[in-house]
């Protein structure tokens, strides 16, 4: 089978803040598991005596945790030791959390090397393939963030594998049943198969957690009783410097949902099958909508409406609005099971999908 595999990378290069009274030493690992009771030694160098700080924050800017030393420092190499627990002694959820760091020498003076504005470098040559057990494979030369995709070539996009997740150096396996988001079929099958991969570089001296199965990040986030969802303002993004592209997604929250929750339904009562396909009948209309917490944000912006049936693009509605109805005459589609699949796309990156079974007489 011939799989046509679509690779792009976006970057950012920003300058840090670095001082030279107090630095980050080259970290033995970049990832690890606090749900499996793992701890991460965060290792630093003083160029003078001080008291020192480090705080966690999330990818978000949210702080965390702060980790002190408890006593002053002499100038030379120290460690300090996370265990992957936030202020409220809660196994953070999986993400990428960055250390700022911050000495009081004995004059009261402070100094901090804060490197959030680092990474974002291209990646390119990623030699994105699909494995003999028809996984998702890549190599990343440094720790990154990933969005996969897959779909079909010039119809729907069918399933998010990876959501800007970070993943470390080295070769990465996403491990995927072939399914689309709804678990309909195997959309491997298809031999017009595509699958995009996009990467930018995380941070210098990001730390990676992993493991932990009982809460993701966007609800992780909203435990610790943040405000609300607020505009973007995209004017002073920098999408190019020193020659290279900046990706937007690099600036926008880590907790802003790029897969939202798409709602297909028949608005007529149709008859169902013993599987519970309805059977439709002409003519159809059907309705759109979006979960009303996820509404704000793609209402900030221009979105479209694509409609899709057996993965042959049918439809759209080029300036979106929910509730949407598309009046849709099923005549000259064969007797039989079909797919109808929606697509919400939204300029920041968005895209929702939703597919339902239905059948012809």
């Amino acid at each position: 089978m011939k799989y046509i595999v679509f690779l792009m990378a976006l970057s950012v290069v920003l300058p840090a803040f670095a001082s030279d009274e107090i630095k980050f030493t080259e970290f033995k690992k970049t990832e690890f598991s606090p749900a499996q009771g793992g701890v991460f030694e965060i290792p630093f160098k003083l160029s003078k005596k001080a008291d020192v700080s480090i705080r966690i924050l999330s990818p978000d800017g949210d702080l965390v945790r702060e980790l002190k030393s408890r006593k002053v420092l002499k100038k030379g190499a120290h460690k300090l030791n996370w265990d992957g627990k936030d202020s409220k002694g809660r196994v953070v959820a999986d993400e990428a959390y960055l250390p700022v760091i911050y000495a009081i020498d004995e004059k009261g003076r402070q100094f901090k090397t804060d490197m959030r504005k680092t990474g974002g470098e291209v990646l390119e040559n990623l030699n994105v393939s699909i494995t003999p057990d028809k996984n998702i494979s890549f190599r990343l030369p440094f720790p990154a963030r990933v969005l996969s995709r897959a779909g079909i070539k010039g119809g729907a996009m069918l399933k998010t594998l990876s959501n800007w997740e970070p993943r470390n150096t080295g070769k990465v396996i996403i491990r995927w049943d072939g399914f689309d988001q709804d678990g309909l079929y195997d959309i491997r099958k298809n031999k017009n198969l595509s699958v995009l991969v996009r990467a930018y570089r995380l941070p210098d001296f990001s730390i990676i957690t992993s493991g932990n199965k009982d809460i993701a990040y966007r609800e992780y986030r909203k435990t610790i009783q943040l405000p609300d969802w607020k505009p973007i303002d995209s004017s002073d993004f920098v999408l190019e410097r020193n020659g290279k592209r900046i990706d937007r997604h690099y600036y926008m929250p880590r907790s802003m949902n790029l897969s939202p929750s798409v709602q297909v339904k028949f608005q007529d009562k149709y008859p169902e099958d013993k599987q519970g396909r309805a059977i439709v009948k002409c003519p159809c209309p059907i309705s759109v909508n979006l979960d009303d917490n996820e509404k704000p944000q793609l209402q900030e912006s221009l979105y479209e409406i694509a409609f899709f049936i057996d993965n042959q693009f049918i439809s759209e509605q080029e300036q979106g609005y929910v509730p949407f109805t598309w009046r849709w005459n099923p005549s000259g589609l064969k007797p039989g099971e079909h797919i109808l699949t929606v697509n919400v796309s939204g300029l920041r990156g968005e895209v929702g999908v939703k597919s339902i079974l239905f059948v012809v007489e």
